[in-house]
């Protein structure tokens, strides 16, 4: 589990208020992510919104980058010169040159973001950290909720994720564990992903058989090296929902 109290705590505690409907509505206020001020910019110039209308999209998305304290000089230097202001804004059109620089900036920064807070928050500690002395928890909450929900995690996934590194994870976790896991699943998509469990004793069922039971043959080299204390049938399920497949897991005994 994270550390009581600690900053990663108060951020993952924080994050999963945001989406757990016991919280107060107060307290579940987001904000939109940087990534996601961003790609409504482009959302606006794709759809050919009033040039009074970009302006405003372009300021706030301007803002999100200069306020994330995640993003690098030189990270925030591309995003902020690829955002058109002033005279140049109405040559940020559909096809035009203005619009593919930063549409590439965009599409460069996105992947990088959730490993640029593991290595903030992995790297040095918050009390000697210039870059995360300048970001109190709930800056950093807003930030990681905004990008993890516009990225298509869903609130579920988000409190279930949360959840399971505040209060049941073995051993001592860490915000920056806990981000590289969302940021793995973020790389592979959706699922579906796959579940073996080990059986204590070998169930009653008819051999051979389909699935959801597998022959032993079929995974045993997999199997000796992610159970190898245990010699035993298994189950396997299918699932696209992480945290579903664990509680399936758990119902199954």
């Amino acid at each position: 589990m994270l550390t009581a109290d600690s900053f990663d705590w108060l951020v993952a505690m924080r994050v999963k208020e945001y989406f757990d409907r016991s919280t107060p509505w107060t307290r579940r206020l987001w904000h939109f992510g940087t990534y996601a001020h961003l790609y409504e910019l482009l959302t606006a110039v794709q759809y050919g919104v009033p040039i009074s209308a970009l302006e405003e999209v372009a300021a706030a998305a301007r803002r999100a980058v200069e306020l994330d304290s995640s993003l690098e000089g030189r990270t925030r230097g591309v995003l902020l010169s690829a955002i058109p202001t002033g005279r140049s804004l109405p040559r940020l059109l559909v096809g035009s040159y203005a619009e593919a620089r930063l549409r590439e900036a965009v599409v460069s920064f996105e992947p990088q973001y959730l490993s640029r807070w593991v290595e903030i928050v992995s790297s040095t500690s918050i009390a000697s950290t210039d870059t995360i002395g300048t970001t109190d928890p709930d800056l950093a909450a807003r930030l990681l909720a905004g990008h993890l929900i516009s990225n298509g995690f869903s609130p579920v996934w988000i409190v279930n994720h949360f959840s399971y590194y505040l209060k049941r994870a073995p051993n001592a976790q860490t915000l920056a564990e806990l981000l590289l896991v969302a940021d793995r699943i973020r790389e592979k998509g959706k699922g579906p992903y796959k579940f073996l469990v080990p059986l204590l004793e070998s169930p009653r069922i008819h051999r051979p058989s389909s699935l959801p039971w597998l022959r032993k043959q079929d995974f045993e080299e997999r199997y000796s090296v992610l159970f190898p204390r245990h010699r035993s049938s298994t189950k396997s399920w299918r699932t696209r929902n992480y945290h579903k497949g664990i509680g399936q897991v758990h119902r199954s005994g």
